[in-house]
């Protein structure tokens, strides 16, 4: 999937707490965006919130290969503390790919994200 990927996500923040969606449907999503990630698709993915936005941008960080480039909030931990997004980000930085980040509202660097960046 790469840095030349498409596939895009609808992601949607909101101040209420979210609980975990149903693990079944969530390894049905899953294998929705390994799917779609192996055939390259340019497809616009259903997204049903926080859970589904960290499934997709943990394996965007596990399949690029160049280059992440992100259009972000403010990384308040929605979707950023998700243990799935952190440890493929993680994996991310190890493997030295390069970042560019454009924040849309003043960053919230919470401590686990700060850690990874540092």
């Amino acid at each position: 999937m790469g840095a030349e990927s498409k596939i895009a996500t609808s992601a949607q923040q909101s101040n209420v707490e979210e609980l975990p969606e149903n693990p079944e449907e969530l390894r049905v999503y899953q294998s929705l965006v390994d799917q779609k990630a192996k055939e390259k698709s340019s497809e616009i993915l259903p997204n049903a919130g926080n859970f589904h936005a960290a499934i997709v941008m943990s394996k965007l960080f596990d399949e690029t290969t160049q280059q992440v480039n992100m259009v972000v909030g403010s990384l308040d931990g929605k979707i950023s503390d998700k243990d799935n997004y952190m440890s493929s980000l993680e994996n991310c930085i190890e493997r030295d790919i390069p970042f560019k980040v454009i924040f849309l509202d003043p960053p919230i660097l919470i401590q686990r994200l700060t850690i990874c960046f540092e």
